[in-house]
């Protein structure tokens, strides 16, 4: 799954034993090298730090939450997109 809103690039890809989030500008030049990635391993821990990143950069909560729970019924294993 892919988010581009308020200037910013969320991406979240999943494995067989965790989430991958990755935060970064949305012109950011080497975004998969550069950007701030982090680890959730259940679906709960991903929900909340989505919404706390949302919040602190002023993007839509709604509007990605609705993204994320579309991206995971349409696939059930690899990556969330």
């Amino acid at each position: 799954m892919e988010v581009k809103a308020n200037g910013y690039r969320i991406q979240v890809n999943r494995n067989n034993s965790y989430f991958v989030i990755k935060v970064g500008t949305e012109n950011m030049n080497n975004y998969d090298k550069k950007a701030a990635s982090t680890r959730c391993y259940d679906l709960e821990s991903l929900k909340e730090h989505l919404e706390s990143i949302c919040s602190l950069k002023g993007i839509d909560w709604a509007q990605v939450e609705n993204q994320l729970i579309k991206a995971m019924k349409s696939k059930s294993e690899g990556d969330v997109s």
